[in-house]
């Protein structure tokens, strides 16, 4: 077996979803629930935030859902935090605990690129 061959072996049962699963998470996590976060027409939608307890800064993992932000404890937020990432679930505009009316498709591209109000 030539050495790309056997190296790209040995990256796909690395890099595998199982390996990636169950990788051990190094950070400890902070959460913070129902968070309100001003659009720019004042609307506030609520999202759960997960951080990991580490000095430094990380990617933002951002997951805006009509279905929920489900619960804090039993979260993808907890993986991906003790891995390094910070990891943002929002109820979009009009749903769950958000603000506003929910209109399908009508406010989720500028809801997702808001930026901080100045």
């Amino acid at each position: 077996m030539n050495k790309s061959l056997c190296a790209i072996l040995v990256l796909t049962i690395l890099l595998s979803p199982q390996a990636v699963r169950y990788a051990k998470a190094a950070l400890e996590v902070e959460v913070r629930t129902d968070v309100r976060i001003p659009m720019r027409d004042g609307t506030e939608l609520s999202a759960n935030i997960f951080l990991p307890r580490a000095k430094g800064t990380f990617p933002v993992i951002l997951i805006r859902s009509p279905y929920g932000k489900g619960n804090e404890k039993y979260s993808d937020g907890h993986f991906y935090a003790g891995r390094g990432y910070a990891l943002v679930i929002q109820d979009c505009r009009g749903k769950g605990t958000s603000g506003g009316l929910w209109e399908p498709f009508v406010n989720d591209e500028n809801d997702g690129r808001a930026k901080r109000p100045e």
